[in-house]
């Protein structure tokens, strides 16, 4: 995690919560799904390192949190301020610029999906896939939830 960044200095973040934050990051790029209780708790065992289960729900909600199941999920800020995500900050950020030239120019019919991103932007068909995931985090592009084919 970029450790010396203000806002994440401004947080207060523990060493733990950095490095959940970072786990979670990392888990998110190489297997396009979140980290689990389990996992953390088995690393840290493996590392023979102390773990606390209750430093993932210090995670602000600004950058993440667990809401679902038993894994610690990140919001789309939360993906930015690791760096252990590269290719998935790189992604959203182009998501981000397709979504706002689309919107400039197509108005109310803008859509984006996974034909638009293979067709149109040259995305691999796995990048176009996972980029659904993606779209959802970005504040202001979608509304989330089910998107559908053609996300709006």
């Amino acid at each position: 995690m970029t450790h010396d960044s203000d806002f994440v200095t401004r947080l207060g973040l523990s060493d733990t919560v950095k490095a959940i934050i970072d786990r979670t990051a990392k888990e998110f790029e190489e297997v396009g799904d979140w980290v689990t209780f389990n996992t953390l708790a088995y690393e840290a065992a493996d590392r023979d390192a102390p773990f606390d289960l209750n430093e993932v729900f210090r995670l602000p909600s600004v950058l993440g949190g667990s809401w679902a199941e038993e894994k610690v999920s990140l919001t789309g800020l939360g993906l930015l301020v690791a760096d252990t995500a590269p290719r998935t900050a790189e992604t959203m950020t182009r998501l981000a610029m397709i979504c706002a030239e689309r919107k400039m120019r197509l108005r109310d019919e803008a859509t984006v999906g996974e034909a638009v991103l293979t067709e149109e932007y040259e995305f691999p068909a796995t990048e176009a896939r996972q980029a659904q995931k993606l779209v959802s985090l970005i504040p202001g592009v979608s509304s989330g939830g089910s998107l559908g084919d053609n996300w709006s």
